[in-house]
């Protein structure tokens, strides 16, 4: 198995990666990560203009979010594993 693999690795080497292939491979997540960039982008722009918070307020509740989601997700797989 493992010569079956290093033959085959070896001749991958020195084959350009096509442009469709590349924009396939990128594309995969574009509606997950778009729409979530999108959103986050948006609501940015809502809280600067709207609701009057500056810049570094609108980006501080985004850092927050982040930083509890990043302690309540190890967490939560925890006690759902």
């Amino acid at each position: 198995m493992a010569r079956y693999t290093a033959s085959a690795s070896e001749g991958l080497q020195g084959r350009p990666i096509l442009l469709r292939h590349q924009l396939a491979y990128g594309g995969g997540n574009l509606l997950g990560s778009g729409a979530l960039a999108i959103s986050g982008a948006w609501l940015l722009y809502f809280y600067t203009t709207f609701c009057g918070l500056t810049l570094i307020e609108a980006s501080f509740i985004f850092s927050v979010a982040s930083i509890i989601d990043a302690i309540s997700n190890p967490l939560m797989g925890l006690s759902d594993g």
